[in-house]
């Protein structure tokens, strides 16, 4: 894994917003780090620009499976990476709805063919994301979802 070496950027601290040089190495970050750590590092200078983790987007359409001419995991999760997003919750609103085992797989096989950051699927909490009757079988689903919702449907 390669070296990477940020300088002079603005890092957020307990103590407040510290200018500092960040090494992140084989999956670490470090903010305090010797000349030696750096050898065969590509550096970038990031002039005063201000450095934060990865972004969460609790609430995202990606339309797959379904509705792909609205939206693709690819291009929903790839836009979301130039934003700098790490990770995004997915809506419920699929076709078929993730309200049994055998949709929400439909989704999460698409999610590891496609996705380019992390996916939390919701599960849809009425059955066929209805909105009333039937609840979905939520101990079923739960181990596999982040949450519950029919988003709108209320």
């Amino acid at each position: 894994m390669n070296k990477i070496v940020l300088r002079n950027g603005f890092v957020y601290k307990k103590e407040g917003i510290v200018k500092a040089d960040l090494l992140i190495s084989e999956g670490k970050l470090f903010l305090q780090f010797s000349k030696m750590d750096e050898e065969g590092a590509i550096v970038y200078n990031m002039d005063g620009k201000l450095i934060v983790p990865g972004f969460v987007d609790v609430h995202v359409h990606l339309r797959e499976p379904g509705f792909s001419y609205k939206e693709t995991i690819k291009s929903g999760t790839r836009a979301a990476a130039h934003g700098g997003y790490t990770a995004v919750c997915a809506m419920p609103n699929l076709n078929p709805p993730p309200s049994t085992i055998e949709n929400l797989t439909l989704e999460m096989d698409k999610i590891h063919e496609d996705a380019c950051i992390a996916v939390y699927p919701y599960g849809s909490l009425t059955k066929n994301q209805s909105g009333r009757g039937e609840l979905s079988d939520i101990a079923e689903l739960a181990p596999y979802v982040i949450g519950f919702t029919d988003d709108g449907k209320g």
